[in-house]
């Protein structure tokens, strides 16, 4: 009976489209009855960007946490966002390959 709501890590929004997200929210009772509702959030990119190695770092005990709990969803979801965040970056050419290896 108690509700459950486990944390989400969400990607980057689109920078062409303000940075919006779109999420689908679905609760179910234990009767099988479902409501289902669509919002919109703005996900931005940090405000101080850190390196490649130093955001990995931040990330990587709790992602092995994840996945020795067998939480392979939230292990997804905290790649997903790296990448996104990665993916951001306007870096100069010597950083380009540093993110070739992180992917």
């Amino acid at each position: 009976m108690d509700s459950k709501s486990p944390p989400i890590y969400l990607p980057l929004g689109d920078k062409n489209k303000n940075y919006l997200v779109t999420i689908v929210i679905t609760v179910s009772d234990t009767e099988g009855a479902s409501s289902r509702t669509t919002t919109t959030v703005q996900v931005n990119e940090p405000e101080e960007m850190e390196d490649t190695a130093t955001m990995l770092a931040h990330t990587d005990s709790e992602l092995s946490g994840l996945l020795e709990a067998g939480d392979t969803s939230a292990a997804v979801e905290i790649v997903n966002m790296v990448t996104s965040v990665i993916n951001t970056r306007e870096d100069d050419g010597a950083q380009e390959e540093e993110k070739k290896q992180v992917k």
